[in-house]
């Protein structure tokens, strides 16, 4: 049996998430790379540019996407159909989650690998290393970019969803609004809750 290994950690053990188990946001968040790390890899491959905020960019394609769909269809029909590209977008994103999970592995892999040759002085093997070191991490950033924009995809669905579903507008008030998304369903299940 292989254990998944949190990277850094000399040996952690990372809670296990099974692969067959039907993908849901919770696990999602679970297995897609955290942001902070995924902002850094963006970063350093962007330079100057400034990243963009693909949950807030879901949200409102996802809105305007049941906008239309309630117009053709309905509410009701709108809704399910959304809830299914929800799904889809899940899978989508946990495919390239686990992905990521083995990129990462890799590259962890063969920088102990790297390591070990260079304490034994195999400088040879060591030099052939360092290219597999530098092509597994090349693989783990993209991978890693790709679960994160796909995670976020799939939260910004399921957040036009709720907010749909709950009758909450929803607009980006600002250019550095990253906390919009914690406060925005926690007021419209406020707004829903206060007696008429």
């Amino acid at each position: 049996m292989e254990f998944d290994l949190i990277p850094g950690t000399g040996g952690v053990v990372r809670f296990p998430t099974e692969r067959r188990a039907k993908p849901t946001l919770l696990s999602l968040r679970e297995l897609a790379p955290r942001e902070d790390l995924a902002a850094a890899m963006a970063d350093e491959r962007s330079g100057d540019e400034r990243a963009p905020d693909t949950m807030a960019e879901a949200v409102e394609a996802f809105t305007r996407l049941l906008e239309a769909l309630e117009f053709g269809m309905g509410r009701e029909a709108a809704l399910a159909h959304l809830r299914g590209l929800v799904a889809t977008q899940v899978e989508q994103a946990h495919a390239l989650c686990w992905a990521y999970r083995d990129a990462e592995a890799a590259a962890e892999k063969a920088e102990t690998m790297l390591r070990a040759a260079r304490t034994s002085g195999a400088e040879a093997f060591a030099d052939k290393l360092h290219e597999q070191v530098r092509r597994t991490r090349t693989v783990w950033t993209q991978q890693a970019l790709a679960a994160r924009a796909a995670t976020d995809m799939a939260l910004g669905a399921q957040a036009a969803l709720d907010f749909h579903e709950h009758g909450t507008p929803w607009q980006r008030t600002g250019e550095d609004n990253g906390d919009w998304l914690p406060d925005r369903p926690m007021k419209a299940r406020e707004r829903q809750d206060e007696p008429a």
